[in-house]
């Protein structure tokens, strides 16, 4: 059976950590997701449940998200990592980690719908597109895991073909 790891979480953007640099040329920031549930108890007693799921991004989607608001609503998408580490007194621990792939953040109340995004890179980015943003350490680029917003275009390489034409063919 074929494995995939594929995690979408629609929430609020909490936590969000500043943005730092990983060997001083990819942009890192953690934030987290709170995602809001309804449940009702056996009484029938309506309550919310609220979670929040920690989450990183690293390059170009570091830096965008560097500039989304705490509190925004936010769509994530990407894989999820785990860590087993040991605490000071020996006890082990382990943390699961949204990696962030993708993104979008809905527009405020009353905003109109934004722009559509950039078009996605089939390849990593060119030298001309590798410039550092203002502000980032000497010889930084900025490119990280993925540098689109959107989803790539993925080519139909199982397309199923009827009985008929297969026989055919």
């Amino acid at each position: 059976m074929p494995q995939l790891n594929r995690v979408i979480l629609a929430g609020k953007l909490t936590r969000k950590g500043g943005l730092r640099w990983v060997k001083e040329t990819t942009a890192l920031i953690e934030f987290a997701v709170l995602v809001s549930e309804i449940v009702k108890d056996r009484t029938g007693t309506v309550h919310t449940r609220a979670s929040a799921f920690e989450a990183v991004a690293f390059g170009d989607l570091a830096l965008a998200l560097s500039g989304v608001a705490e509190g925004a609503d936010i769509l994530v998408q990407g894989r999820l990592r785990m860590e087993v580490f040991a605490e000071k007194d020996g006890a082990k621990r382990t943390r699961y980690t949204l990696v962030v792939e993708r993104y979008d953040v809905a527009p405020p109340e009353g905003a109109a719908a934004a722009p559509p995004s950039p078009p996605v890179h089939a390849s990593p980015p060119g030298p001309e597109e590798q410039a550092a943003p203002p502000g980032a350490p000497e010889g930084a680029t900025g490119r990280g895991e993925n540098v689109s917003r959107r989803a790539p275009v993925v080519p139909a390489r199982h397309a199923r073909v009827p009985a008929a034409a297969a026989a055919t063919a």
